[in-house]
């Protein structure tokens, strides 16, 4: 994984290599760049990929 900063501080980049997990690769640099909160915009390929959304009412994720 690479990690770049920008100048200001307002933003970072980050390029995780092919059958990294995504999620643990964002988290990892997240910690290592010292991110407390921001958006996350992700560009590239998956080669495998769940979605789930947290129901507030159950308070628990659901895939779909």
């Amino acid at each position: 994984m690479l990690t770049f900063k920008s100048d200001d501080g307002k933003a970072a980049m980050i390029r995780l290599e092919q059958g990294e997990d995504l999620y643990d690769g964002v988290t990892q640099a997240v910690r290592d760049l010292g991110i407390e909160a921001g958006t996350v915009q992700v560009i590239g390929g998956l080669t495998h990929a769940k979605f789930a959304y947290y129901n507030q009412q159950t308070r628990e994720y659901e895939e779909h």
